[in-house]
């Protein structure tokens, strides 16, 4: 993560905020090389997953909260176990969740 969006993140600590990312910017961390690891995951327990030819679309629980994810077909996930998500820095989006306002 940039170190603007530390300081963005920070300073945003007393608020009352939702991480945002799209299921097409995650991926099974076992599938990204390893320098192009952020160190930023999410991990998971999947609960279904549907083939969509050139996609595997995962929903999953992770924190209590349900997500979808749209992995590359060549991973290994499945239904009960559990996944490890890579998160892109840059299609991170954080929000004041009262006011709506995108902080990134």
């Amino acid at each position: 993560m940039t170190q603007l969006y530390v300081e963005q993140a920070k300073q945003a600590a007393s608020l009352n905020l939702t991480f945002g990312i799209r299921p097409a910017h995650l991926e099974d961390v076992n599938l990204i090389p390893p320098e192009e690891h952020t160190g930023s995951v999410i991990d998971g327990q999947v609960d279904v997953l549907e083939y969509l030819g050139d996609q595997l679309q995962v929903y999953l629980t992770a924190g209590g909260t349900r997500m979808v994810a749209m992995l590359s077909p060549r991973s290994h996930v499945s239904v009960g176990g559990t996944v490890r998500l890579h998160i892109e820095h840059e299609q991170m989006h954080l929000f004041d969740t009262d006011t709506g306002k995108a902080l990134f």
